[in-house]
């Protein structure tokens, strides 16, 4: 099995999910998106808590450069801000 290759939009919506989604939807969005691009809900979870080490310094150390970037660019957005479609 190849290793999925997270896209911007993809991280978006973890990031999204991480600052404004209680558990059972941040459950809802991880199973959306292991059937809709594969990404398993465990992948979903482990990059919740990349997000939230950048956001409190408490979680998964070892982010990528893009969640970092996209960390960086939404951490004061606003749900609309975000441009995504819930």
């Amino acid at each position: 099995m190849n290793e999925h290759r997270w896209t911007k939009e993809e991280d978006k919506i973890v990031f999204y999910s991480y600052k404004f989604l209680n558990k059972e939807e941040q459950r809802e969005r991880a199973n959306r998106l292991n059937k809709e691009n594969g990404i398993s809900v465990g992948s979903f979870n482990m990059r919740i808590l990349n997000f939230m080490f950048l956001d409190t310094g408490k979680g998964k150390s070892h982010c990528s450069k893009q969640s970092k970037r996209i960390y960086e660019k939404y951490k004061t957005a606003s749900k609309e801000e975000f441009g995504l479609k819930v």
